[in-house]
Formats: C-alpha cells, sequence, structure tokens
C-alpha cells in the first residue's frame, strides 16, 4: 500500500514490574519489527509516578535508550500533560538527567494543555526532535476532547514558525486525534491540515 510506518509506541511505567513486564521483555521483538519494516524510532510515553519512584524510572528509560541504539533505533519520549504539573517537576527531572540515547516526540497539545509553552517546549528539546505531535483540543478543560487541528483552542503558530527555520530536518509530522467520530474524515482533515502548512514553508 507504498505506506511508510514512522514509529512503534509503547507505554506504561518501566519501574513497575506489574505495568510493564510485557514491554521490557518483548522489547527486543519490538526492535526487531521495527528494523523489518524499516522505521528507525520507537515512541515511549510514562512517567506518571511520584517522585520517589521517578529517579529509578528515569535510570530504566536511559538503559531501554542505549539497548535500542545498540540496534539502530533511537527511543523518542513522548509527552502528555503531566509531566508539566507541579511547576514541571517530571519535565525538569527528565531534561537534567541528559539522557544522549533519548530523543523526543513532543505532543504540542498536551505540552499547552499542561501549562507549558510551545516555543519552550520546542526551544528545549529542538535539535533532539524526530517525530512532532499536532494535537488540537475543543476547550482547555481536562481529559481527551480532542477535534480535528485548526478547530480548537490550540495555536500552532510556533510550531509553524520553529518548522520554517528546519528547512532539511528529518522530522516527521503527525496528526494525533482521539475519539474521532469519524476516523476516515478525521485522517483527511488533520493531513489536509499540515499538508497546506508545509506547503507554505515550501518543505
Amino acid at each position: 500500500h507504498e505506506l511508510q510506518l514512522s514509529a512503534c509506541h509503547i507505554g506504561g511505567n518501566l519501574a513497575d514490574i506489574a505495568q510493564a513486564a510485557d514491554e521490557r521483555t518483548s522489547l527486543e521483538r519490538v526492535l526487531g519489527y521495527l528494523k523489518g519494516l524499516g522505521s528507525r524510532y520507537l515512541i515511549y510515553s510514562g512517567l506518571n509516578i511520584d517522585a520517589s519512584a521517578l529517579d529509578k524510572e528515569i535510570t530504566h528509560l536511559a538503559e531501554i535508550s542505549a539497548r535500542c541504539a545498540d540496534r539502530g533505533i533511537t527511543l523518542l519520549y513522548h509527552n502528555h500533560d503531566w509531566e508539566f504539573r507541579d511547576d514541571r517537576r517530571i519535565w525538569r527531572r527528565l531534561l537534567d538527567a541528559r539522557i544522549d540515547t533519548l530523543g523526543f516526540a513532543p505532543d504540542l497539545g498536551w505540552a499547552v494543555k499542561g501549562g507549558h509553552g510551545m516555543q519552550a517546549l520546542l526551544d528545549e528539546v529542538g535539535s533532539n526532535v524526530r517525530v512532532l505531535h499536532f494535537k488540537d483540543f475543543i476547550t482547555w478543560e481536562d481529559g481527551q476532547n480532542t477535534c480535528h487541528l485548526g478547530t480548537g483552542v490550540v495555536d500552532f503558530a510556533p510550531a509553524w514558525a520553529w518548522l520554517a527555520e528546519q528547512a532539511g530536518a528529518d522530522i516527521w509530522l503527525t496528526a494525533e486525534q482521539d475519539n474521532a467520530p469519524d476516523n476516515d474524515r478525521a485522517c483527511a482533515v488533520n493531513g489536509q491540515y499540515l499538508a497546506s502548512h508545509l506547503d507554505r514553508l515550501g518543505h
């Protein structure tokens, strides 16, 4: 069907054996799957844990990131909104860890909804962005009240300005919409939104 897989996505707290044991044991299988399909990225989301377990979790994240790198795969951290709560406690700790083998797949919508500026986010991880998630919301209320890109409350202007400066960079753009009433229409509308903005950038 002439499709190319941008990445695979796993989640869970790696320090929580009960929740993430399968992901630990299946990592090699996932990496083999990615290699077979010619995909270079494995996206991970997690770290939604209390302070007592956070350092251990980030240590595991660094270890898995290194294992991925040994296989030619880049592990990408994908944020939600919780990383930016409590004065960005989780986010600051993750950045302070300075994991050289870890890339990022920022979710712009969740970051803004979590109270973090889009420009600040891109300034912090810009050189390590490999996949950029666009997500829009109907309101600022808690929850996954997502909508078609460009029809909600999220202003993506900082992201497009940032992308205008990334000519030639190898970055995937992803439209992500949870709970769409019509999946086919969501794909078409969101795809058109991304394509029209890319055309304006001349990329």
